[in-house]
């Protein structure tokens, strides 16, 4: 009864929130807080993530686990086996792995509401920093030192582990490309691989700043052509990228991301963008995004918030979990690009929207003729910017979008497209 009402009164102190924080730094980008602590407590959020049929799970330090299931509006807690949970992944049919402190692995098979503590063959006191599943097959790295840290393996779903035998203790983050091959992020070791699915490992460190040089790994991600990412968090040495499955790295663009911030996560969103996520030091944090695989990189907003933890709910929706609360962010107007045909034209064209008029939504088509980072934008009369329908790279062909113009008032609007040195204006009419 004691442990209930504990739980209880810690709940009833955290509540959804709805302020809005403006944002100029995307057009069109809408931010909400949508679950904080009403006493002022930091929640730190250090994992998020989102299930198939679009349940999102937050796990804190020191608070419950909460789930929303209508989008981040509302949150239920769920009473785990620890209030620190560090790793979170959804998988398929409502089964849920969480990493914590010092309990092991816990797993639900009923989306959240009863969990399972499964550590037999965890060492006690393991602060489990990844987790990657595929089928019944679990993988989990851990840090905390000799007899605490490593990497794991369970092929019964989580029930007995076996150690993989690491080069080192310290491990975080871990992933998986598409040909299996494993990469890990070992703090104060630089990046470990295997190709074995853990069986044996080797540092891949080439074009990494020496152990002694003071990198610590942190955060890793891939992109779908195969592209890995490494983050240094704490010693403050920047992102580094490797082509070639890890053999050898080189650093991005560091001085367009700002002061090589404290990197606490990297993540590749639906729009093929990289997006990095800073630590609170020394004034600097916040969430970046390069669509040119770190050449350049541009502001996405929460500067001042260390940002721990990234999610996304569809194409526009990226849940944010910062030291202190949950972020909703809603990147507006984007509506998604599809071909029609990959017949390559002579030339770009912006062709009128149909229906014109048109009540609520209408149909914009372009050519181009070769792969193309491009734009495509809404703007009204008085050229104010109202909707970003494209802003990535397209490969050549004929394409079209959509926008959908509810909650505006009738008149008259230009759809505007830009690539390369072509840019080209037509004139809409929405007539409610």
């Amino acid at each position: 009864m004691k442990r209930l009402m504990m739980f209880l009164l810690v709940f009833a102190s955290i509540v959804p929130a709805f302020s809005v924080r403006a944002q100029d730094l995307i057009s069109g980008t809408l931010f909400e807080d949508v679950l904080e602590d009403s006493a002022g407590r930091w929640l730190n959020v250090k994992a998020i993530a989102v299930s198939e049929d679009g349940r999102i799970f937050a796990g804190t330090i020191g608070f419950p686990m909460f789930r929303s299931t209508d989008g981040g509006d509302t949150w239920t807690p769920l009473e785990v086996p620890e209030n620190e949970v560090h790793a979170l992944t959804a998988c398929t049919n409502g089964k849920i792995y969480a990493g914590h402190f010092n309990r092991g692995v816990s797993y639900s098979t009923n989306n959240g509401d009863t969990w399972h503590l499964w550590e037999k063959g965890l060492p006690a006191s393991a602060w489990i920093g990844g987790l990657v599943v595929a089928g019944d097959t679990v993988i989990t790295t851990s840090t905390g030192g000799e007899g605490y840290g490593g990497a794991f393996r369970s092929v019964d779903g989580g029930k007995v582990w076996e150690s993989l035998n690491p080069l080192t203790t310290d491990l975080v983050e871990i992933i998986r490309n598409s040909e299996g091959h494993l990469f890990v992020a070992a703090l104060g070791h630089g990046v470990m691989r295997s190709t074995n699915n853990g069986g044996t490992w080797q540092f891949v460190n080439s074009g990494l700043p020496p152990e002694g040089d003071g990198l610590r790994v942190a955060a890793i991600t891939i992109d779908n052509d195969g592209t890995l990412y490494v983050g240094d968090d704490y010693r403050e040495r920047g992102i580094f990228r490797s082509t070639n499955n890890g053999d050898t790295w080189e650093i991005v663009n560091s001085e367009t991301i700002g002061y090589r911030w404290s990197t606490r996560v990297l993540a590749i969103g639906p729009d093929g963008y990289l997006y990095a996520g800073f630590g609170k030091v020394a004034g600097s944090a916040g969430l970046r995004r390069s669509r040119d695989k770190g050449a350049t990189w541009e502001d996405v907003g929460l500067v001042g918030s260390g940002v721990n933890s990234l999610a996304w709910k569809g194409k526009d929706t990226l849940f944010v979990g910062t030291h202190d609360k949950v972020w909703r962010v809603i990147f507006s107007g984007t509506t998604g690009v599809e071909m029609i045909s990959d017949a390559i034209p002579s030339g770009f064209t912006l062709h009128q929207n149909y229906p014109n008029p048109f009540n609520p939504s209408t149909t914009i088509e372009f050519t181009i003729p070769d792969r193309t980072f491009i734009t495509v934008k809404v703007v009204n009369t008085l050229g104010q910017e109202v909707a970003t329908l494209v802003d990535e790279e397209v490969p050549a062909g004929t394409h079209k979008t959509t926008w959908d113009a509810s909650g505006l008032p009738s008149g008259v609007y230009f759809v505007r497209m830009n690539a390369d040195a072509f840019t080209a204006t037509k004139r809409m009419v929405l007539l409610k």
